[in-house]
């Protein structure tokens, strides 16, 4: 509160003066606040909630929340004709319109791989090894930069043993150049999106991840005879993974993808497989989960049926290696709960 001085001097001389202008000062002070609050008011993108405006008889919260509870009545019912669901997935996330789904995604993966690579602090990993003594140390030193800043790490040409888990984290991407061959050398999976004290939910976990290259990940399975899969990812939004291949995997998956959704898999070679044990026979490439139990995906949690959906698998290739057979399938989903359903599933040109 803003208190003048209302009783002046009654000679005018320079206490008069002095109180005068003190005055003005303490009023221009407050003018000079009210304007620049006033213009910050203007320029804030917050100004006020939803729940502050009112239109006609209602909030302007409760005429959206209104409006989009009847939207999503309306995409979710279907019309005797058509599924509006289906309709309303060609809507991409800037509400551009395209003429099929499949353009939809081509389009939001195009925009994730942009954005990934226009925001990312690019990182040659020889740099890492170096400093931290082994590649191992120096890979997870600069996946733990993501935790920071976007990061586009580059694994130059060269064969690296891993020795432990690597966890990798949101706004990565990592790229295997031609030549790069990272091969496992302990029993556990190879990479995965999220560290094991984790509890995330739904799909708020380490998402906007791109790998890509002409690498390989090696997942030795010829030489270590215990199930594990090579990558295993969950609770995650916007994953590409293409171009790489990823090799002799045993009992488990060369990718799990439990509980994500925007998944692109594209181009990927899955070469090699091997089932010591006689009841892994059924085991596939590209295993599609939810996040039911430790018992389906034991890297981290939270275990709350989220489940995997708009996932495409597109133009890859599943094989034998040069030491290893094939797998039994390419894409399957061998864990269910009741209520929870897997949709806009896309396998495509295999």
């Amino acid at each position: 509160m803003v208190r003048l001085k209302k009783d002046y001097d009654t000679t005018r001389n320079s206490v008069y003066e002095s109180q005068l202008r003190g005055d003005m000062q303490t009023v221009e002070n407050e003018l000079n606040k009210n304007a620049s609050e006033l213009q910050s008011h203007k320029d804030s993108k917050k100004a006020h909630l939803s729940s502050q405006i009112m239109h006609g008889l209602f909030t302007v919260a409760n005429r959206i929340d209104n409006m989009w509870a009847r939207l999503t009545n309306l995409v979710l019912n279907h019309d005797g004709k058509d599924v509006k669901e289906v309709v309303d997935i060609r809507v991409a996330r800037d509400a551009s319109i395209h003429p099929t789904a499949k353009d939809r995604l081509d389009y939001d993966f195009q925009l994730l791989e942009q954005e990934i690579e226009d925001s990312a602090v690019s990182l040659n990993l020889k740099k890492f090894i170096k400093k931290y003594g082994s590649f191992t140390a120096g890979f997870k030193a600069a996946l733990s930069l993501a935790k920071l800043y976007p990061v586009h790490i580059v694994v130059p040409p060269g064969k690296y043993k891993l020795t432990e888990t690597a966890r990798i984290y949101k706004n990565t991407h990592l790229t295997l150049q031609a030549g790069a061959i990272i091969r496992r050398g302990f029993v556990g999976s190879m990479i995965v999106n999220g560290d094991k004290e984790d509890q995330t939910k739904g799909y708020n976990g380490h998402g906007n991840i791109l790998i890509d290259g002409q690498g390989v990940l090696d997942s030795a399975g010829g030489e270590i005879k215990e199930q594990c899969s090579a990558l295993g990812f969950a609770h995650a939004e916007r994953i590409i993974i293409r171009n790489i291949t990823i090799k002799d995997v045993c009992g488990g998956h060369a990718f799990d993808c439990a509980g994500n959704k925007h998944v692109l898999i594209e181009n990927v070679w899955f070469k090699g497989y091997a089932d010591y044990k006689g009841d892994r026979w059924f085991s596939a490439a590209i295993q599609l989960d939810l996040m039911r139990s430790a018992g389906n995906f034991g890297a981290f949690g939270a275990y709350d049926q989220t489940v995997s959906k708009h996932v495409t698998i597109r133009d890859c290739y599943f094989s034998k290696s040069e030491s290893l057979g094939g797998y039994a399938r390419g894409v399957d989903s061998h864990t269910s709960t009741d209520g929870f359903w897997y949709s806009d599933i896309r396998i495509e040109n295999n």
